[in-house]
């Protein structure tokens, strides 16, 4: 598996967390890329100075929305979920929008 691809840690709080934020990018999208600004710092990890026993994780997926991806997304999510059961990912999981992130990253 490509490591663009797939379920990947950001930010552990030595082992000891209550939340896990879950980055999921949009077609067209990348699992760092997205997540960057504009000096192309990759911001998902800054968010445990807010949540400091959060996990932070992505997920990346083959998303080319103008090539057309080879799966479909029943398949995508099915790969997400076996995923998240498998590390353990769950005991609070938060999603945020773009915009709603944006207000704690400016």
């Amino acid at each position: 598996m490509s490591a663009d691809l797939g379920l990947a840690l950001v930010s552990d709080p030595d082992g000891d967390h209550s939340a896990d934020l879950v980055f999921i990018h949009g077609l067209g999208g990348h699992r760092s890329r997205t997540f960057t600004n504009k000096h192309s710092e990759f911001w998902p990890p800054w968010l445990t100075e807010a949540i400091p026993k959060g996990r932070v994780w992505t997920y990346g997926y083959n998303a080319k929305a103008i090539l057309g991806s080879e799966d479909d997304l029943s398949l995508h999510a099915t790969k997400l979920l076996r995923a998240l059961v498998a590390d353990g990912v769950g005991r609070k999981v938060g999603s945020q929008t773009h915009s709603q992130i944006l207000r704690l990253i400016q």
